[in-house]
């Protein structure tokens, strides 16, 4: 599969793109494409649009496709968006990617469908083989977005091979947000050959080293995780006698540091609206978990000692 061996020898990073809402929960457009320029010109070629960070479970598939839309008359290249599909719902589900791939995306991520009860393995597969041959198009792929965890949605190597086996045309990766790295590693060894897996948990990327980061961080530092991959970040210019300079993995670390046990997309949109100095960038939608103003306080100060340079 072409796409996967291109990915291969590029090593790259997709930011997980946070979105600033508005007072009403709707996308604020204008400093979300301000945004994402701001990131390709740090060098960033790929972003995740409504996944994990971006709460795409959040958001219908009207909004979505007006995203999708702005974006197209700001001037982004929409084969540039791995966009999530994060419905039980087929028709749905088939409808967007319909929607989107006339827009020009290409490329999904699609998360394993839920119910009430457990899903069974069986099940989940027909899921993705119904929606593929539903939405019947050319020229189009699919990333699994496995949530891991306690997810009733979680995929077992089992599915994920069979989908290989069936829908190699169609099939292009997996997505990993399990913070368990010997999930990943799992995954690595039974289908790195064959489609491209990353995971999702900036810590987790030292060790698996995988050929792209899909990572929330990367809102942020998009070039420290890049240096955790083996990307060469731009050399620190201001340096002063005994001035020990952190590895990428310790600036990673270092920023978890600042988050601590704040909910994680709240933390890192507000720390954003601190870089850029605006405000209102914290807005989640429910049933995300909001900041306190003693939240904001703590991570103000904390992140001012973090010192985030130019070049991450």
């Amino acid at each position: 599969m072409p796409v996967i061996a291109s990915l291969q020898q590029d090593i790259q990073v997709w930011p997980d793109l946070v979105l600033p809402l508005k007072d009403d929960l709707s996308v604020d457009t204008t400093k979300f494409t301000a945004h994402v320029r701001n990131l390709a010109s740090k060098g960033i070629q790929k972003f995740v649009l409504f996944g994990y960070a971006g709460e795409g479970a959040s958001f219908s598939t009207e909004e979505k496709l007006s995203v999708l839309a702005v974006l197209a008359q700001s001037g982004f290249a929409l084969e540039d968006f791995l966009l999530g599909v994060n419905t039980s719902v087929l028709h749905e589900a088939s409808a967007l990617i319909s929607r989107a791939h006339s827009l020009g995306v290409r490329q999904f991520l699609v998360s394993s469908p839920t119910f009430y009860d457990a899903v069974t393995d069986t099940a989940k597969i027909a899921f993705y083989t119904h929606l593929i041959n539903q939405v019947g198009l050319p020229n189009w792929q699919i990333f699994i977005h496995q949530l891991g965890g306690s997810s009733a949605s979680d995929l077992s190597s089992f599915v994920v091979s069979e989908l290989l086996r069936s829908h190699p045309q169609h099939i292009s990766g997996v997505v990993d947000q399990d913070p368990r790295a010997s999930r990943c590693v799992g995954f690595l060894e039974s289908f790195g050959g064959k489609a491209l897996v990353t995971n999702c948990h900036e810590t987790n990327l030292l060790m698996l080293r995988p050929p792209i980061a899909v990572s929330a961080l990367a809102n942020l530092i998009p070039g420290v995780v890049g240096g955790i991959l083996g990307k060469g970040m731009a050399e620190q210019k201001t340096k002063f006698a005994g001035m020990k300079v952190k590895s990428p993995d310790e600036r990673v670390i270092s920023l978890m540091a600042v988050i601590g046990n704040q909910p994680l997309i709240a933390s890192i949109k507000f720390l954003i609206s601190v870089h850029y100095r605006q405000n209102n960038w914290d807005i989640v939608r429910p049933p995300q978990s909001g900041l306190s103003d003693k939240s904001r306080e703590d991570l103000a100060k904390a992140f001012k000692a973090f010192n985030l340079l130019p070049n991450e």
